[in-house]
């Protein structure tokens, strides 16, 4: 069980699909996804990207992108960012070459220097 939210549960077994349930305020969620966490997020705060996929869709419970949260994903080439976030961090997509396609939506309020 997770010491934060007291609701989450530990999958010993990899998946291919998964769905976010709880709004999680506190604490920190690696969400997975294949053998390796995908996202690490604290307080709503999405620190950092790890997984290896093109294509990624934030999810809904990230209200900020953090500082080189996404820096150097050169494969990813398009990401959707939802109408939750209100920051964008420094060099948070900083050295995504690839990157082809993002749309930030009207919620973002505050760009870091050097996001892209």
């Amino acid at each position: 069980m997770c010491p934060y939210c007291k609701s989450a549960f530990i999958v010993e077994k990899a998946i291919n699909n998964y769905n976010i349930t709880n709004n999680i305020t506190a604490g920190t969620v690696n969400i997975f996804g294949g053998n390796s966490a995908d996202f690490v997020i604290r307080a709503g705060t999405l620190e950092k990207y790890n997984g290896a996929s093109t294509v990624v869709v934030i999810p809904s419970s990230v209200t900020s992108i953090g500082e080189n949260a996404f820096s150097g994903c050169i494969g990813l080439t398009e990401i959707t960012i939802p109408n939750s976030v209100i920051y964008i961090g420094e060099r948070a997509f900083q050295g995504c070459s690839g990157l082809t396609e993002i749309t930030i939506p009207s919620s973002v309020t505050s760009i870091g220097a050097a996001a892209f």
